[in-house]
């Protein structure tokens, strides 16, 4: 694929600042509003699935998942009037550039993200650390068309914010390498949060989505299984900054993250973890990203994707 170093889309030092203010302003607001609101569209929700009762399972959300998913769903709406608000450069904001083979760049990212989550898968099962999992042919087909779905909402979203918009105007503030770095941290923190209050919220009042603030993230005390997921994800987010900075677009990168997410979840289906395993370098389960072995094809990916941007700069590339 044609890598676009000098990239005509870039964004000018003023809009670039302009863009990241919108982003705080945007994150800040969606999470004052989600506190403010969760509480009453929670019960609502609840006395839904009491009326209903095609729609019983609505009492059985816990608040604290209703108010992940609700932040998600805010967030996502909040993009649209962030795009209003730049919209004579929204495209090159979120690395939507122009380029007539838009889909063929996703495709390619696509096949790479399946086929290197599948080697991992491989090497797993061929030292037995894996057993296969029969699975019949229509949960099979049924499975991959919901993942694949869910895997293309994900690669879109977490592109266009992550490396399209706070990457792409940070390293026009700050040179690209700890831009990258600060990306990728961020990036690895935000799949952490999983809100739970230490004494439960059994009901939702007023002040309840504040109260889960303090304990937004995921805390456990046992870490050993969590290092490796961690540094996964930042290599991750490191690996597809570099690829940003070398392509000067996030189709190829929407591609390569939906492919990682539908083969991971695909080998989750066809996977078991073999039975009194020790796991601390296959990980507790056949979800690869809790792995050190996919810490080890990561690191690689990590080193030749951000030694091909580095040499690009010196080629006249961005800062």
């Amino acid at each position: 694929m044609t890598a676009t170093i000098n990239n005509p889309s870039a964004l000018s030092p003023a809009q670039s600042r302009q863009l990241l203010g919108a982003l705080f302003a945007l994150v800040f607001g969606v999470v004052l509003f989600v506190c403010v609101t969760a509480p009453a569209l929670f019960h609502l929700l609840l006395m839904t699935g009491r009326r209903y009762e095609a729609l019983t399972s609505l009492r059985n959300i816990p608040f604290e998942t209703f108010l992940a998913r609700y932040v998600v769903i805010c967030f996502v709406i909040g993009l649209i009037p962030l795009a209003r608000l730049i919209k004579t450069y929204w495209r090159a904001a979120f690395g939507l550039v122009q380029m007539e083979r838009w889909g063929q760049a996703m495709w390619v990212g696509w096949r790479f993200g399946v086929l290197s989550v599948a080697a991992i898968l491989f090497v797993a099962w061929a030292f037995g650390a894996y057993t296969w999992e029969p699975v019949s042919t229509t949960r099979l087909i049924g499975r991959l068309v919901v993942y694949g779905i869910g895997s293309f909402l994900i690669g879109v979203i977490e592109e266009v914010f992550f490396r399209g918009a706070l990457f792409g105007a940070l390293r026009q503030v700050i040179r690209w390498v700890p831009a990258a770095i600060a990306t990728s941290v961020f990036f690895a923190a935000m799949h952490f949060i999983s809100p739970e209050h230490p004494a439960g919220i059994a009901h939702a009042h007023w002040y309840s989505g504040f109260a889960l603030l303090p304990h937004i993230f995921f805390r456990t005390s046992d870490l050993s299984h969590y290092w490796p997921f961690a540094i996964n994800l930042f290599l991750v987010g490191l690996i597809l900054c570099a690829l940003y900075q070398r392509h000067g677009h996030v189709y190829y990168l929407i591609g390569l993250h939906a492919g990682w997410v539908i083969a991971m979840q695909a080998g989750r289906l066809l996977f078991e973890l073999q039975p009194g395993l020790d796991s601390w370098f296959w990980g507790t389960s056949t979800n690869v990203a809790r792995s050190w072995l996919a810490t080890m094809m990561l690191s690689l990916m990590a080193v030749i994707a951000c030694r091909i941007s580095w040499k690009g700069v010196f080629s006249g590339g961005i800062k």
